[in-house]
């Protein structure tokens, strides 16, 4: 990326042919290559379509500019696009829409669980100036970023529920009230917080390929659903209001599951089988009463149920989770009950505290080595050695 004053060079040289603007075209040459925000790319393309022009003209294209990219931006900008195909325009378009500043070790294992490789299609990626590295985050300039949504607006420009990406709140609001989803998408992300949005038991029916449905913001939600898709690989819904999953909620891929501050009162019935499952956040969910068979996520590393105040008992297969490294009970008032017996072996953080009525620890079996916090106050607790 260029500094501002090479950036206005090489802007002049394309719109005046020359190396500095003339005066009364100064205010909109600096409003242009703060739009174009360094990228050599943009500054030759809005240059040379700005040449010529009247400042009248000047203004009419820098305020469209700032709305969407100019059609000629984007058809040079595609030229590094239009070259990739399959899994790896796929994963452009993913992090164009959904993943841009989230760190590599929290992207590749949900991109791996869509069998997209992103490993190589990262550096495929950073190969064709498509993103950039900021240490561990993956990082989009603004135009491409905005090309990428522009494509995949471009898949059904009027009907929402027609494209594969979704992460305008009104369209996301505008599908899920009105039961227009269909196979077609695969993500949807809510950046910003909307009005309440009433959902049904149809809303996710159609919706078979969906892949991702993250709304961390706080947007309210209201109402049961019937259907929910076991394609999903990231699932990540602040203020989720369900009560239970769907009882043929069956997501073998699923990779992250983040239900902070839900109505959740149990997650599901007897078994599921999700050896993918990782981390699981049921923070402050305060009507959860029980939690399920564990067994089928033996592969689980995080799980928080801190501010989870009705919580009386945890199961006992969670303490065959050999592979878990954190377990947050912080203030569960009411928790009476841990396994019998704990096979923790990978486990660094233990925090049980305000958990006034627990009365035992449970036996250790084997050891737990990397332990590395255990909360003060379970000192008081009978069996603890």
């Amino acid at each position: 990326m260029l500094d501002d004053d090479a950036a206005l060079e090489l802007f002049s040289l394309n719109a005046f042919k020359r190396n500095q603007p003339p005066n009364n075209y100064l205010k909109l040459a600096r409003l242009a290559i703060f739009y174009a925000q360094g990228l050599p790319l943009a500054l030759i393309v809005l240059g040379s379509h700005l040449i010529d022009r009247s400042i009248e003209q000047w203004e009419v294209a820098l305020d469209s500019s700032k709305r969407v990219p100019h059609k000629k931006i984007q058809d040079i900008l595609r030229v590094s696009f239009d070259a990739p195909e399959g899994h790896l325009k796929t994963l452009f378009l993913d992090i164009a829409c959904f993943f841009k500043g989230n760190t590599v070790n929290h992207v590749i294992p949900i991109l791996e669980a869509c069998d997209l490789n992103p490993v190589i299609g990262i550096e495929l990626l950073k190969e064709k100036a498509l993103i950039t590295m900021d240490g561990c985050k993956i990082w989009m300039h603004d135009l491409i970023e905005e090309m990428g949504k522009e494509i995949v607006h471009q898949e059904s420009p009027d009907l929402p529920g027609e494209r594969s990406r979704l992460w305008i709140g009104e369209d996301v609001d505008l599908v899920l009230t009105n039961n227009t989803g269909t196979n077609k998408i695969k993500g949807i992300q809510v950046w910003s917080a909307t009005d309440e949005i009433c959902l049904n038991g149809k809303s996710f029916s159609e919706m078979k390929s969906l892949r991702y449905f993250v709304s961390s913001y706080e947007t309210s939600y209201s109402g049961e659903i019937d259907y929910l898709s076991n394609e999903l690989r990231w699932l990540d819904w602040l203020l989720c209001p369900l009560q239970s999953f769907p009882s043929n909620f069956y997501p073998k891929k699923l990779v992250a599951l983040n239900i902070p501050d839900s109505c959740i009162t149990r997650l599901w019935e007897g078994f599921k089988n999700l050896q993918s499952l990782t981390p699981m956040d049921l923070s402050a969910c305060e009507f959860l009463t029980e939690l399920p068979d564990f067994t089928g996520i033996l592969n689980l590393k995080d799980l928080h149920l801190d501010g989870c105040k009705r919580l009386v008992e945890v199961h006992h297969s969670v303490g065959l989770l050999n592979k878990l490294v954190t377990l947050n009970l912080h203030d569960c008032s009411n928790l009476v009950k841990l396994p019998r017996e704990i096979s923790l072996t990978s486990i660094e953080t233990i925090c049980l505290r305000n958990c006034e009525r627990l009365a035992e620890f449970p036996k250790i079996i084997g050891k737990m080595a990397s332990l590395r916090y255990l909360d003060p106050s379970i000192g008081k607790l009978v069996g603890l050695k």
